[in-house]
């Protein structure tokens, strides 16, 4: 089971339990490669650089998976050609 967060949060962590009496785990983008929702939402785990930041480790929600990949990350959205790296649109 997967608490579903809105906004900023659903970019930094996932938080998960197995069943539902039993304590919550919470995970980074370090931990784990992605997460999904039953509602359709997927997310990966990938470096993004926000402006003239360092490169970040965040969750981006998979828009459009293919040859070229659309993601959101908070409120912009990015593309990918396989193997390259994000590009901002």
């Amino acid at each position: 089971m997967v608490d579903y967060k809105e906004g900023v949060k659903a970019y930094r962590s996932c938080t998960f339990k197995k069943m539902e009496d039993q304590s919550t785990v919470s995970y980074t983008p370090s931990d784990i490669t992605g997460y999904g929702l039953i509602e359709g939402k997927f997310f990966e785990s990938t470096e993004i650089k926000e402006g003239d930041q360092m490169q970040n480790l965040v969750f981006v929600e998979v828009k459009v998976k293919g040859v070229v990949s659309l993601y959101k990350f908070d409120n912009s959205f990015f593309v990918k050609k396989n193997g390259d790296t994000l590009t901002r649109l």
